[in-house]
């Protein structure tokens, strides 16, 4: 992603967060709890999407390995 991209990535992202924290706060106002709740979630997740970075490679799905030890196969974290 080059500079440009990646700032308009992070502007979309500031952007989208901003209206699920409004959503949040009118939500809370009118006491939906729950709604209120998933918007600010919602922000959060925007808000950190806005600053970090894209990966470049996939995460891994997991970290726990199997190996055989003493011929009994284990988990290893």
């Amino acid at each position: 992603m080059t500079s440009a991209q990646s700032k308009n990535h992070a502007r979309s992202f500031l952007q989208k967060a901003q209206e699920y924290l409004a959503s949040a706060h009118d939500n809370r106002d009118l006491e939906r709890a729950t709604p209120a709740a998933g918007d600010a979630i919602h922000a959060g997740i925007s808000a950190k999407d806005a600053i970090v970075p894209e990966r470049s490679t996939p995460a891994r799905t997991s970290s726990a390995v199997a190996r055989p030890v003493n011929g009994v196969v284990r988990v290893v974290w």
